[in-house]
């Protein structure tokens, strides 16, 4: 089953925006056991291996990354015809960037 994780949080996360206003304002007319149930049906349909916290949001970044770059060069890397000395050169500048990134955030830091 495909379960889209974007939307399953999000709505795990509105639920219980939902659950505690409902706690503040309507506490003693909620059936909180249905509640409860309904809470963990939603939560049972989270894949145990899927990442959460900073390692779902790295793996959103790379999907966001991912649809970029298949905008911009109408390709995946895994599709896309390289020769392996090109794809070294690529990371090779990108390790050049990211050191001048860091370089800069660091001089900014000492300041």
């Amino acid at each position: 089953m495909f379960v889209n994780m974007d939307t399953l949080e999000i709505t795990v996360s509105r639920f219980d925006i939902l659950r505690d206003f409902l706690a503040k304002h309507h506490a003693d007319e909620i059936p909180w056991d249905a509640i409860d149930r309904i809470q963990e049906q939603i939560c049972a349909t989270i894949p145990k291996d899927h990442p959460t916290g900073t390692e779902a949001e790295v793996c959103a970044d790379i999907a966001r990354r991912q649809q970029l770059g298949i905008a911009k060069y109408g390709t995946t890397v895994a599709a896309n015809p390289l020769e392996l000395r090109a794809w070294l050169q690529h990371a090779y500048e990108e390790c050049i960037d990211q050191a001048i990134y860091l370089k800069r955030a660091i001089t900014e830091l000492d300041k």
